[in-house]
């Protein structure tokens, strides 16, 4: 069909990631996100007349992550490690300026491998339970996700960051493009202090 607009045509998101680890094994975490800015077309009539701009807080994160299995060491940070996490979505964003959507768990199974040259790889596989919900031809529903990443040092204190996630709707009343979305980003990540990034 012809295009006629864009419900989110662009954002700008920031996020505040607070995390602590304790007792070797266990990890939590929280992701604080906060829309700085979001354009799109208001007034389409396909989707009601939704606001689309505006500047709120999105979606708060909440992870909890256990160990399952390292052969790493303290003196040798290379090596293999297996974990187990959930992450759950809470529904602080506004639904109506499509800055969030309801409530969500998902558990993940995590590998992880890191080279004797300091760089790492890591993958998960999970399952992500959600309310079911239909916008024009998007129907969303409980989905089946895998994400890859790598962590590149380029030189003391930088590291460069690719990743891909992917999504796949397995409940969803019509599967097509839109309920598998596929995302790629790259970041850099910069050491402030030794045990700070």
């Amino acid at each position: 069909g012809n295009r006629i607009g864009s419900i989110v045509g662009g954002q700008l998101t920031s996020h505040l990631l607070v995390s602590a680890a304790f007792m070797k094994r266990y990890r939590v975490g929280l992701d604080v996100p906060t829309v700085v800015y979001q354009s799109g077309d208001d007034g389409l009539p396909v989707i009601g007349g939704f606001p689309t701009s505006g500047v709120g807080l999105g979606q708060l994160r909440f992870l909890m992550q256990a160990q399952l299995y390292t052969d790493s060491t303290a003196q040798d940070p290379s090596g293999t490690s297996v974990a187990m996490a959930i992450d759950t979505g809470v529904p602080t964003g506004d639904e109506a300026r499509l800055r969030g959507d309801g409530w969500r768990v998902e558990p993940r199974f995590i590998v992880d491998h890191v080279f004797p040259a300091g760089w790492s790889l890591a993958t998960n596989l999970g399952y992500e339970f959600r309310n079911s919900d239909t916008l024009v031809n998007l129907n969303v529903d409980d989905m089946l996700t895998f994400g890859a990443a790598a962590a590149v040092p380029l030189s003391d204190p930088i590291t460069l960051v690719p990743e891909v996630n992917a999504r796949i709707g397995l409940q969803a009343d019509s599967v097509g493009v839109e309920e598998n979305p596929v995302e790629m980003l790259v970041a850099l990540k910069y050491r402030v202090l030794s045990n700070w990034m």
